[in-house]
């Protein structure tokens, strides 16, 4: 019976502490997959060939590799079923998010478990992969627990909180809002009913939580004040 590994690459010219569940990692990871044998070099192969392969991981490898050092490469854990390698590799797309969904740093343009590639997803596949990720947190349900315990853990010092504050606002520029808000917009177009259920269930938050409205509607103001926009 042939064993497979999960793996993933790591970008060295992004130092930090990474840290997704259990798993840390020295240098900002961009992608995640799932092999047996050397398949995990594939990728590295591909890029230091003269393919015209134009996929956003091997672009990643290449300017990687144009400044003279290669990507770190580390098998997560090995010597797994082809089921739990699987399990694995979509556990970590979904902990470490997506850049093509703006959820992460990753240029997996799938949410694991299948092997392949694809940028637009039918409705039917994307239920099926949320399916996966929901019955990997049901067969393993230390994993949600972990994950949310090492992420209060990040932020339990004050200069923890302070330095993601930082870094939020320094990313949380006009243009990133502007932009933002069109995506959100369009996404709501798209998703009608998303938009009355999420309008439903924020009504019965604040009428459970009628501090937590008064707050918002405070914060709400201050930002106007900031804004230039609110005047007493």
């Amino acid at each position: 019976m042939s064993l497979f590994y999960t793996y993933i690459y790591l970008d060295p010219r992004k130092p930090g502490t990474f840290t997704y569940g259990e798993y840390t990692f020295d240098y900002e990871p961009f992608y995640v997959g799932k092999g047996s044998n050397e398949q995990y070099l594939s990728h590295l192969s591909q890029a230091k060939s003269n393919s015209n392969v134009k996929h956003y991981k091997i672009n990643k490898i290449r300017k990687i590799l144009k400044e003279g050092i290669e990507p770190t490469i580390i098998k997560i854990e090995d010597k797994l079923s082809e089921r739990n390698a699987f399990d694995l590799e979509i556990w970590m797309i979904w902990a470490i998010g997506r850049i093509d969904l703006k959820m992460g740093p990753l240029t997996n343009l799938t949410d694991g478990g299948e092997g392949g590639v694809g940028n637009k997803w039918t409705e039917e596949q994307r239920k099926k992969q949320s399916l996966k990720i929901k019955n990997f947190f049901k067969d393993n349900p230390n994993a949600r627990k972990r994950l949310s315990e090492t992420t209060k853990k990040q932020f339990s010092t004050k200069s923890a909180r302070e330095s993601a504050r930082e870094k939020a606002k320094s990313q949380w520029t006009p243009a990133a809002r502007l932009k933002k808000s069109k995506q959100t917009k369009e996404y709501f177009e798209n998703n009608p009913d998303m938009k009355k259920h999420l309008s439903v269930k924020t009504k019965e938050y604040f009428e459970n939580n009628p501090s937590s409205k008064l707050k918002l509607a405070k914060l709400a103001k201050k930002q106007e004040r900031k804004d230039g926009k609110y005047c007493n």
